[in-house]
């Protein structure tokens, strides 16, 4: 006769198994395939909250299919975005804006290993062999599932993924697992040949041209991180193509000190000043800029920025789209380029600001 009892204790057992076996503690896609989601929103929506079914479309997948799910669930693992794959929209978090607007690659490998250790078994094994290179397989699945109770049935996902994603960071899992090296700058400035207390500009033998452009986004309608990307993906290349090099306070490694800004400000061969929201420091630097005569200044700005009656109707604003979709920097970079490049070549023979307005009526 069957003992019913141990049946039914050997059905739920099994059904137990099965549902630790479902629920991986980890994500099932690695930390480079996620990423296609906040690239997706920046790329093709500013960086706004945007629908899943539109991502989806963006990325080349379903949204109803298992494949995009995955990468969504793994985004969210890994801290990169808010919401699921049936959300009205997915929004990029802070970790996943630093991601997606980094100022420096040594600030987007900081905030990537970040993203990897907010998946807390991924963690827990890195930190446990952190230092070390990770042991003979059979050695490494034996901790796992002894150590850190991971499912036989996932020993070999798992370790694809774990040495997966640590590989993408840069980490020989050979030699050791250990990041902090690579990104955590321990130059020391004065070593370096720097001042401690203004960052220094490339010496190429061109000439300098230094940015002064908000910091922060006042305005509701500019997305977090929004001038971070005007300067990296137009600005600058603009700037660049046009013969400069090209430089702003903020980023890591510059000591964000108003004296240090208002030297670059009297001291640089060309100002390239974006008026967008019309920020008051940066008016401010504009006008001591204008005062000191020093030199050319490009102006710039959204489209959708209202106009300045004391400036834009004596100088020329280049106005740029602030959508910074693809098609419009394919635009807007040579654009912007061409009015640096007049701007410069018409130093000379272009009146200043404070010429136009101390010009006496006849």
């Amino acid at each position: 006769m069957v003992d019913e009892e141990k049946v039914h204790a050997d059905e739920a057992a099994s059904q137990e198994k099965q549902k630790r076996a479902e629920n991986r503690p980890y994500p099932r896609k690695p930390l480079s395939e996620t990423l296609k989601i906040i690239h997706a929103i920046k790329d093709n929506n500013a960086g706004k909250p945007w629908a899943p079914a539109q991502i989806a479309d963006a990325i080349g997948r379903k949204q109803r299919s298992s494949d995009f799910q995955y990468i969504v669930a793994g985004a969210r693992d890994f801290g990169l975005v808010d919401g699921n794959f049936r959300s009205e929209t997915l929004s990029l978090t802070a970790l996943g804006k630093d991601i997606a607007y980094p100022p420096s690659p040594q600030s987007e490998k900081q905030s990537l290993f970040r993203a990897f250790l907010s998946v807390d078994i991924f963690r827990q094994v890195y930190e446990y062999y952190k230092g070390n290179a990770l042991p003979e397989r059979k050695y490494f699945e034996n901790t796992l599932i002894d150590q850190f109770k991971i499912n036989i049935a996932y020993i070999d996902e798992f370790i694809s993924l774990f040495e997966g994603n640590l590989r993408y960071l840069g980490v020989d899992v050979k030699q050791k697992v250990s990041l902090e090296a690579e990104v955590i700058s321990s130059v020391d400035p004065q070593e370096a040949g720097m001042s401690p207390s203004r960052p220094a500009m490339v010496k190429s033998g061109r000439h300098r041209a230094f940015v002064i452009m908000p910091f922060v986004e006042k305005n509701p309608q500019r997305p977090p991180g929004f001038f971070k990307e005007v300067y990296k993906a137009l600005i600058e290349p603009a700037a660049q193509a046009a013969g400069f090099d090209v430089d702003w306070a903020n980023k890591p490694g510059s000591d964000v000190i108003q004296s240090n800004i208002i030297n670059e400000v009297l001291e640089a061969d060309m100002i390239i000043a974006d008026l967008t929201d019309h920020n008051p420091n940066v008016l401010f630097e504009l006008g001591l800029r204008f005062g000191s005569a020093t030199g050319p200044t490009a102006l710039v700005k959204t489209s959708d920025t209202g106009r300045l009656f004391d400036v834009d109707n004596m100088l020329r604003v280049y106005e740029y789209r602030e959508s910074l979709w693809k098609s419009t920097l394919e635009i807007d970079i040579p654009n912007m380029e061409e009015h640096f490049r007049a701007t410069w070549q018409n130093r000379e023979s272009n009146e200043t600001y404070m010429n136009i307005l101390r010009r006496r009526p006849a």
